[in-house]
């Protein structure tokens, strides 16, 4: 019996020791993911792998994008799947502008973050900013960009962004006195973006701002 307990204490101490392998906070719309984000759809990248382990060529074309505005503003929801610094809501952002997986270079400003540390579960709104003149040039018709998250506690995913001709000639150029709820108006009035991915990802956002 004692060979037997020690054994077992063993085997409890090295699970202890093993690297939390379970995700704790993604960005959405979510690269390669359909429908409602799980947990378990949830990356850790990595300066190799800013993606995590999603197969960037095929989930690509697949993925809903998130739309750019002119001035080079776009928004997207974190969740997180516990608190603590493990389930953050805070995040890093860097993008690959030819949407390859291999060209992630350029640094994005978070302009409205997550909590570093959050109490409880739930999601909140990210804004972010492009730099001025940035371009996104992947993608069949050369406008998508990857962005990579990353969270303070290490997990987060890729998301795709979509820019628009207009955009991406006035990037980082925000009209004298123009409100983010201005911009939010002039993309859902935009007839161009009505029945694309990027449009219908936006509502989703703007439906999930309503309801909290």
């Amino acid at each position: 019996m004692p060979a037997v307990l020690q054994l077992v204490f063993t085997l409890v101490a090295l699970v202890a020791l093993l690297p939390v392998v379970h995700a704790h906070a993604i960005v959405t719309p979510a690269l390669g993911v359909n429908g409602t984000a799980a947990r378990s759809d949830v990356q850790r990248p990595s300066t190799k792998a800013p993606c995590g382990n999603v197969n960037i060529t095929q989930e690509l074309p697949l993925s809903a994008a998130i739309p750019v505005f002119a001035n080079g503003t776009f928004f997207a929801n974190i969740t997180n799947f516990n608190g603590g610094k493990d389930g953050s809501r805070q995040v890093t952002a860097i993008l690959d502008p030819t949407a390859t997986g291999s060209n992630f270079t350029v640094n994005v400003t978070v302009t409205q973050n997550g909590d570093l540390v959050p109490t409880t579960v739930g999601s909140q709104e990210l804004a972010l900013q492009l730099p001025a003149g940035q371009t996104c040039n992947g993608g069949p018709s050369s406008n998508l960009c990857l962005l990579s998250l990353k969270s303070a506690g290490g997990f987060g995913n890729c998301v795709v962004l979509s820019q628009t001709t207009a955009s991406s000639k006035t990037c980082g150029a925000k009209k004298e006195g123009e409100s983010s709820e201005t911009q939010r108006r002039e993309l859902q009035a935009d007839p161009r973006a009505a029945g694309t991915r990027a449009a219908l990802a936006f509502r989703t956002i703007l439906r999930r701002r309503s309801v909290v």
